[in-house]
């Protein structure tokens, strides 16, 4: 009867439907999701700064924020002085085959030649054609020639290296580059020369055709794309301070190749000293360039080199993205370790470690600090972000009373969009803590505020990085789990406490029948009695309050669970009619839903020898919590009126199949389980409840079968019931004498014979390879 080796299979599948620990977060890992933030992230964005959010792993999202292809598709678009769309640039510069351009350069010089149609319809095609502007077309002709030595598949892969091929490109190039007559041209010439030698490795060269095109700056973009690869020459040339130096001025300056340039110094250049790489520079603009790329990539606290730079140049817009990863990092290291304690967490807050810097109230009013320093200087652009960060700072150190003045010179500076929503977020916060109890008429006062983040929650769906919800979904997350949820459990209001967290959750949650919410799971474990009749009361209650529906109508769980939950705790404590009154208040609808459809589809009134999950021949009828409640309770009923003992023992062999099936061993566990996995077996006795005395230890179901085997008169029955006597003993004691018992007596009967060729045990103990069948105990009681 080895039981455990039967259950196995079926502990991955459950593990993966039944996790202890069912935390709500949408899409998998968000790498900007792993502490409780109410502080936006994109405030500070200029929109080429999208992946330099703060974050445990920098730069999660490698994607150039903006594409250079495009950008250099558009100068086309005004080169043809006609309205073509994007589309046209792009398939003119980099989608056309060779073959194709060079049939539009023939039909440029006059010749008869068949163009597809979607060609044809190209407005700048078109207008080349018309102008006869072999110059373009030359161009784009040996653009696409040189495309295999110069076009990266991969940032960090170079491309094929054939030094004959590419020195006679560069030749060819050269020749172009002397006859062109215009500086459109005559850059973009320049400039694949620069991609050629930098490819070929003659970096000299590559720096002579950069300052070749910086003389004929005519595409912002192009020039753009040539400061990096003269940047990566230098460092290739083996003087890493200037490499570094470029690089971090090409990030600060420019908008393409963002992702690259700031790779082109954390990578090449990060352990050049800082005093070598400011010795290049020549302004204090070009000092703030680079202490700004270098504090862009970093996890740590950067206070005192935002203040030196805001003293180098005060107006640099990339102070506002710095200043922002500041707040994120204070909310991470200090905001999150300081909320009250015992709040769950949905964010992946795996970061704290004694790797990790922590924060204290100082660095917070430091920081603050700096903001309303910033948000006083004349140069800055957008002092109410400086405010807005300074009252939110305050907030975060619980003084309320400088965050409500500083939200005061926020508003006075002048607010809109979405710092607007960051200001009223922040006033929201304010007022929920600076609140003593979280009373009915206060209750009534926030409703609308909730609503309106509900309502900014919503619209930020899918809005996030790589198509993750956007920060808003967090906001309204965090501000029931991390604030609300935690202010109702102090007040001894678990049942609310538990709405705001399933409120939480359910903003991320793909709609189910809440069996997986762990909201419910919190209150399955963790709710007394008396907290979850409160739980129901209020759910039920027609005159609650609107704050109150709204949690009822937004919690991730429903009235069906708990009224579900109540008859299982019931059931599990064998009060078989009070269960049912409780089962019978829930929707049939909900036991035809998963789990139940799939996880109660066994008979719990099987006969089974061995114990398993899978379907079995016995399985011709399935019964819902109810219905099992009320044939149990049916059972009992007959067994208390019957008279006849061989009646009586069937209807109490009956009633023990029932009692075994609700037990961690049955097929049927989801009775009074709502998990399950083979980590189970071993519990410590410390940590079970009650009712899982009997759950691991089928003490019920070896009752009914030790009544039902003392009260038959008829063998074959008192062999099944002995049998599974043993198999309950087996969960916590040996069964040697029951197995003695049941070979000397109920060696000649049928069911006897099936079990020695069906349980390995009995088989081993009937043949004498061992005298000690069974396992040993589950758990030390």
């Amino acid at each position: 009867m080895r039981w455990k080796l039967f259950l196995t299979v079926f502990v991955n599948l459950a593990l993966l439907l039944f996790p202890y620990n069912i935390i709500g977060c949408a899409g998998g890992d968000d790498p900007y999701d792993f502490f409780t933030s109410f502080f936006d992230a994109r405030l500070g964005n200029r929109t080429d700064l999208k992946p330099f959010y703060y974050t445990y792993n920098f730069l999660y999202d490698r994607e150039e924020p903006k594409n250079q292809w495009a950008s250099t598709a558009k100068d086309w678009i005004a080169y043809s002085d006609v309205e073509a769309s994007l589309k046209e640039a792009e398939d003119l510069t980099g989608n056309y085959p060779l073959p194709i351009l060079q049939q539009i350069y023939k039909t440029a010089e006059g010749n008869s030649v068949k163009l597809p149609d979607s060609v044809t319809r190209n407005r700048i095609v078109d207008q080349l054609v018309k102008n006869k502007d072999l110059e373009a077309l030359g161009y784009l002709i040996y653009l696409r020639k040189i495309e295999p030595f110069v076009q990266l598949n991969d940032a960090w892969d170079l491309p094929p290296r054939d030094s004959v091929k590419m020195a006679s490109w560069v030749k060819n190039g050269t020749s172009l580059f002397n006859v062109a007559k215009k500086d459109f041209f005559r850059q973009r010439y320049a400039y694949q020369l620069l991609r050629l030698n930098h490819y070929n490795r003659d970096y000299n060269a590559a720096v002579y055709w950069y300052d070749k095109e910086a003389a004929t700056p005519v595409s912002p973009a192009v020039h753009e794309l040539s400061e990096s690869l003269r940047a990566g020459a230098r460092y290739r040339q083996g003087n890493r301070a200037q490499a570094a130096y470029y690089f971090c001025q090409a990030f600060a300056n420019n908008s393409l190749k963002k992702v690259s340039n700031y790779y082109g110094y954390h990578v090449y250049s990060n352990d050049v000293p800082m005093a070598m790489i400011l010795g290049y520079c020549k302004t204090d603009k070009e000092r703030a360039n680079v202490l700004a790329t270098i504090s862009m990539g970093t996890p740590s606290f950067e206070l005192r080199t935002l203040e030196r730079i805001s003293r180098l140049a005060p107006g640099d817009p990339m102070l506002d993205m710095l200043a922002v990863r500041e707040i994120n990092k204070l909310e991470d290291r200090y905001f999150s370790p300081t909320l009250a304690p015992g709040s769950p967490y949905f964010a992946y807050n795996f970061m704290y470690s004694e790797e990790k810097d922590t924060a204290t109230k100082k660095d917070v009013t430091e920081t603050a600090a700096w903001m309303e320093w910033m948000t006083r200087s004349e140069e800055v652009k957008n002092p109410a972000l400086y405010a807005t960060g300074a009252a939110y700072l305050h907030y975060m150190a619980r003084d309320y009373t400088a965050a409500r003045a500083w939200l005061k010179v926020a508003k006075d500076k002048g607010l809109n969009g979405a710092l607007a929503d960051q200001w009223k977020l922040t006033e929201l916060l304010i007022t929920v803590n600076e609140q003593q109890n979280i009373d009915k008429n206060f209750e009534e006062k926030i409703l609308p505020s909730i609503q309106w983040l509900e309502k900014k929650a919503q619209s930020d769906k899918q809005k996030g990085i790589d198509g993750s919800d956007g920060n808003w979904v967090k906001f309204y997350r965090n501000f029931f789990n991390s604030i609300i949820a935690p202010r109702y459990a102090l007040q001894k209001e678990k049942h609310k406490s538990m709405l705001a967290i399933g409120t939480a959750e359910n903003i991320t949650m793909e709609a189910d029948n809440g069996y997986y919410s762990y909201a419910l799971n919190e209150v399955r474990k963790n709710l007394t009695g008396d907290e979850t009749l409160s739980l129901q009361k209020l759910m039920s209650d027609k005159n609650a309050n609107a704050l109150e529906k709204y949690l009822v109508a937004h919690a991730r769980f429903s009235l069906n669970d708990i009224h579900d939950m109540i008859g299982t705790a019931y059931l599990r404590e064998n009060k078989l009619d009070q269960s049912l009154t409780w089962f019978n208040k829930v929707s049939p609808q909900y036991y035809k839903e998963d789990p139940y459809a799939v996880y109660l589809a066994a008979n719990p009134f099987a006969d089974l020898i061995l114990d398993t999950h899978a379907p079995t021949k016995q399985d011709t009828v399935k019964y819902t919590k109810p219905e099992f409640a009320k044939k149990m309770i049916s059972l009992q009923k007959q067994f208390n009126e019957q008279t006849d003992p061989t009646r009586k023992a069937r209807i109490a062999y009956e009633l023990a199949k029932g009692y075994y099936h609700m037990t961690y061993w049955g097929n049927s566990w989801l009775l009074v389980s709502y998990e399950w996995s083979g980590s189970e077996v071993e519990p410590e006795a410390k940590n079970i409840q009650p009712w899982q005395k009997n759950y691991y230890e089928a003490l019920l179901a070896q009752q009914w079968y030790q009544k039902a085997y003392e009260l038959t008169p008829d063998k074959e029955l008192k062999a099944k019931a002995l049998f599974m006597v043993a198999k309950c003993q087996e969960k916590t004691q040996e069964v040697t004498k029951v197995f003695s018992e049941l070979k000397k007596d109920y060696s000649t009967t049928r069911f006897f014979k099936e079990a020695v060729n069906t349980c390995s045990d009995l088989k081993a103990f009937v043949s004498g390879k061992t005298k000690i069948p069974g396992l040993q105990a589950r758990y030390l009681p």
